[in-house]
């Protein structure tokens, strides 16, 4: 209503005249807005989020309850024209970019995580989500801000961080085979001690298919077979099979398997470790043949005495004739080969556990052939061999006593297999690679070594002929234990031949010592 006044020259009130306006729909909608408002306002405060609005000077222009409850703000109204500067809910890391950003774009930014400082020194985390502001135009008139604690949630990151930072050192650290397969076989993880084992880089393995890769050809779907039950019913825990690596070499391992599995129980893949367990399969099975041969051995001497000390025993045959003599002289060779054996197994076993100790010293070489030539003479008397030696003589550092057990050796071998009335050249010259070492050769006018068989004679009961243990009196164990003794030495051994026409023989000897001194000790 609105009143006006008609007044005379006087200044005296004629009349009053009134007018008046319907505003009825105004006060109606006056009233829809508050009761809209408020409406906003309680669902606002009963969101779990913190949410705050800004001018165009990114002033705030109001929040909820939530918001000004984590500022510890005693009203909604007290956060009215402050800004970051000035309330205590602090972005360690400051960047108004994103506001700047959407006021300029009209365009919202989704999941900017920042780290904030409360008013009690406490830190959290939240995860915010940036909108434009608009008026009823359209036009954008500042920015709203939603934002959920997400503290705990990285809090929990960081323990599984944490825990997957130490599992992994674990794993990149133990002195064992890890591989991770996805449930196709893929693998996914693998440590550096595969690597090693493999020579293998992470970049050649990981995403290859296990088994098309890295398990022999003839194998890999037996293998394939035994990871898929393990993914069904987590069977085969501990499995064994070889791997290939990069040079094409095979190596034994050993698996222990974990199956892997997702938030609902489903197997998504495996987690193998395993111990390369190839030197000993093979000591393993060198043990195995070691005891066949070994039994043969001794089995062989042992049946000839008994037969013979049966014969003489059941007076079968009397000892004192011509036949009684031949038994005893077969038995006796029997009792002597079972020593010789017995003994060279007590030597080569000490010799491999490092329990038959070297006396090195200076020595000369003269000396060392001549004890040689004093054990092997008479029987190269008896096979009217001749062993040519050189004149000149070396200093070399070594056991002495060794060096002619693997002179004798070699020579005995050499005569037993060259022919009647032969010669044997032993030969000794001074070489220098790294260091001076002395070369000796001895050489035979034998049957030869195939070639095939040259890498293998130097192991324990390798002999080109079976019947050369019965036929010549060897072991089998000779050469073996000349081989450790040398290595011992920190020398070589080897052979070369030529079938038909012989066989040579070589090993090194270091002139000085080897071993690590201080002289200011």
């Amino acid at each position: 209503l609105r009143l006006s006044t008609i007044r005379d020259e006087d200044g005296n009130i004629l009349s009053i005249i009134g007018c008046s306006n319907n505003i009825s729909d105004r006060k109606q909608y006056e009233q829809d807005l508050l009761e809209s408002t408020q409406f906003l306002e309680t669902v606002l405060d009963s969101f779990p989020l913190l949410v705050v609005w800004k001018d165009l000077n990114l002033n705030y222009i109001g929040c909820n309850q939530t918001f000004a409850k984590a500022c510890n703000l005693f009203s909604v109204s007290a956060i009215r024209g402050k800004n970051d500067e000035n309330v205590p809910w602090i972005p360690l890391e400051k960047n108004t970019n994103h506001d700047h950003q959407i006021i300029q774009s009209g365009k919202a930014e989704l999941g900017i995580i920042q780290k904030h400082l409360q008013y009690d020194g406490s830190i959290v985390w939240l995860e915010t989500n940036k909108v434009p502001l608009r008026g009823f135009d359209g036009r954008v008139i500042g920015v709203l801000e939603t934002s959920q604690d997400i503290t705990s949630r990285k809090q929990n990151e960081g323990i599984v961080k944490e825990f997957n930072r130490r599992w992994r050192s674990v794993l990149d650290n133990i002195q064992m085979i890890v591989v991770e397969l996805d449930h196709n076989g893929n693998v996914e993880y693998i440590n550096p001690f595969f690597e090693k084992i493999s020579q293998f880089t992470p970049e050649e393995v990981i995403g290859q298919n296990w088994f098309s890769h890295f398990i022999p050809s003839d194998l890999s779907s037996s293998i394939e077979t035994v990871f898929q039950a393990i993914l069904k019913d987590n069977t085969h825990e501990y499995y064994v099979n070889p791997i290939v690596t990069k040079s094409g070499e095979k190596r034994i391992i050993a698996w222990r398997t974990c199956v892997l599995k997702d938030d609902t129980g489903e197997a998504i893949g495996v987690i193998s470790i395993g111990e390369d367990i190839t030197e000993q399969s093979r000591l393993e099975r060198m043990k195995s043949e070691f005891v066949s041969i070994v039994s043969h051995e001794l089995k062989t001497p042992l049946t000839t005495m008994q037969a013979s000390l049966s014969l003489l025993n059941e007076k079968f045959i009397d000892p004192a004739s011509e036949q009684g003599e031949e038994i005893i002289a077969i038995a006796t060779e029997g009792v002597d080969r079972l020593v010789r054996l017995v003994d060279d197994i007590l030597d080569l076993e000490r010799l491999r556990s490092g329990k038959l100790t070297m006396t090195k010293t200076d020595c000369h070489t003269q000396n060392i052939i001549a004890g040689a030539i004093a054990q092997t003479q008479e029987l190269a008397k008896r096979a009217d061999t001749k062993i040519e030696v050189p004149d000149q003589s070396f200093s070399c550092y070594a056991d002495p006593d060794r060096l002619i057990q693997v002179l004798t050796n070699l020579i005995t071998n050499a005569i037993k297999f060259s022919p009647y009335q032969s010669t044997i050249e032993l030969s000794i010259s001074e070489e220098s690679d790294d260091q001076p070492y002395l070369l000796f050769s001895i050489r035979d006018r034998g049957r030869g070594i195939p070639t095939q068989n040259l890498q293998n004679i130097f192991e324990r009961f390798q002999q080109v002929d079976a019947s050369d243990s019965r036929e010549k009196g060897g072991t089998g164990l000779g050469l073996a234990i000349c081989r450790d003794i040398i290595e011992q030495h920190s020398g070589k051994i080897w052979a070369e031949s030529v079938l038909k026409e012989g066989s040579t023989f070589f090993f090194t000897i270091p002139i000085h010592s080897t071993e690590v001194t201080n002289s200011d000790n």
